[in-house]
């Protein structure tokens, strides 16, 4: 195999191959973090080649099923998401809304399903039990568990079964998220975040608390 993209997860990783395959290996929590087959029971062996293991391990690439030609990739600790085409598709483990169909069930999904947006989406980056992207306008949308106010919704519970705006209007060219924290840069070069803020993730004095939306990155006065 040969590789253009690779990004790993907290307990596996997924990369795009030069044939234009998306390939997965690890283990998601009870099923694969590579939905190669279509196995009906989710402690099935569904991985392939020789090192297949029971309970959800894949220590071998094992091809994403759906056909999909992946320009990016965003895999956690319990499900995966990529883009193709401006749309995008997560599978794996549903809890907390993670996968964003706006279905709302804890049943696991073994091939992608479709984020439930009509916008045109250019990134996804991914956090601990939540996602977050960025549509073609620069707008901010996060889904899953607002465990502390990951997705910046203003609120600090809770989450959503698909994506949310993330509150305020800003328009970001970059964005990318940590466990419980996001932080992305806005048109005017500035750096906003949200989110756990225990040792001061989002550029704020631990004091503050955790923020449920977005606050600038800046220095304190002098």
């Amino acid at each position: 195999l040969r590789f253009v993209h690779v990004q790993a997860g907290a307990t596996g990783a997924c990369g795009i191959g030069t044939d234009g395959q998306t390939y997965c290996w690890g283990v998601v929590g009870a099923i694969p973090l590579a939905i190669g087959t279509s196995a009906s029971n989710e402690g099935e062996d569904v991985c392939v080649g020789t090192y297949s293991m029971k309970a959800g391990h894949c220590a071998v690439p094992t091809i994403v099923d759906g056909g999909h030609r992946f320009t990016l990739l965003a895999p956690v600790a319990a499900s995966d998401c990529g883009l193709d085409g401006g749309a995008a598709w997560c599978w794996g483990l549903r809890e907390w809304g993670t996968l964003g169909d706006g279905i709302e069930s804890f049943r696991s999904a073994r091939t992608p399903v479709r984020v439930a947006t009509d916008r045109r989406l250019n990134l996804v980056t991914a956090g601990s039990l939540f996602m977050c992207a960025l549509d073609v306008d620069g707008a901010a949308w996060c889904w899953g568990n607002n465990f502390r106010g990951t997705l910046g919704i203003g609120t600090i519970s809770g989450g959503s079964w698909a994506p949310v705006p993330v509150t305020g209007g800003l328009r970001f060219v970059a964005l990318s998220s940590g466990s419980l924290h996001t932080c992305g840069i806005t048109t005017d070069q500035s750096v906003y975040c949200w989110g756990i803020n225990l040792f001061g993730q989002v550029g704020q004095s631990p004091t503050m608390g955790d923020v449920p939306a977005p606050i600038r990155v800046d220095l304190p006065p002098q």
